[in-house]
């Protein structure tokens, strides 16, 4: 059974990472074609379809009428999903933390637009959450590794390997990423101390 989604106060639900980028990627970066939404996003038609529904069916991305000789449509956010995005983005630092690289990129990506000083701590703790999770896999893969027997062993301790890895290198990733956004807002708050002067 699954758990029910976590309700805010007025009780809305979370909105899913995947549709906070891609309102963002509307409302604030200026994509108005699926096209631009599934380049500058670096998606998939396939990949984006449920959470373009999803926007869709709640009213919240909306799409023009056809234009042009190959009829294509404009997206465009409505006041609602500005609405949703501004009230709701935080949110997802809580869904996000903790899931693939390319989530926690996209939901910090919506987090510097929305709010550079989020952006930062959101990065700096999905960084200590991804190393918590190489930790306890690392702990479950050694036990399974160690006990396995036979051919099946080396390919179990490679993938382990491999994980641990991959883990290590995102780790490293996101911590670079939070001090170049760091660095990125220590110098906008210096230039803008300049510009006051």
């Amino acid at each position: 059974m699954q758990a029910e989604p976590e309700k805010h106060d007025n009780g809305a639900q979370p909105i899913p990472v995947m549709q906070l980028f891609i309102l963002a990627l509307v409302s604030l970066a200026g994509a108005h074609t699926l096209y631009q939404v599934k380049r500058w996003g670096g998606l998939t038609y396939g990949g984006i379809r449920p959470s373009l529904s999803a926007l869709e069916a709640e009213g919240l991305l909306l799409r023009s009428s056809p234009k042009g000789p190959l009829g294509k449509k404009n997206l465009y956010v409505s006041s609602k999903g500005r609405s949703v995005l501004k009230e709701r983005w935080s949110w997802g630092l809580k869904l996000a933390a903790d899931e693939d690289l390319e989530t926690v990129l996209r939901m910090a990506w919506v987090a510097q637009l929305m709010d550079e000083a989020a952006a930062q701590d959101f990065l700096r703790d999905a960084t200590e959450q991804q190393n918590r999770r190489q930790e306890t896999l690392a702990r479950i893969f050694e036990g399974r590794v160690t006990a396995a027997q036979g051919k099946v062993a080396s390919y179990q301790m490679l993938r382990s390997e491999l994980d641990r890895a991959r883990r290590a290198a995102e780790i490293k990733f996101l911590r670079w990423a939070s001090a170049e956004l760091q660095r990125a807002n220590e110098s906008e708050q210096e230039r803008e101390a300049k510009r006051n002067a």
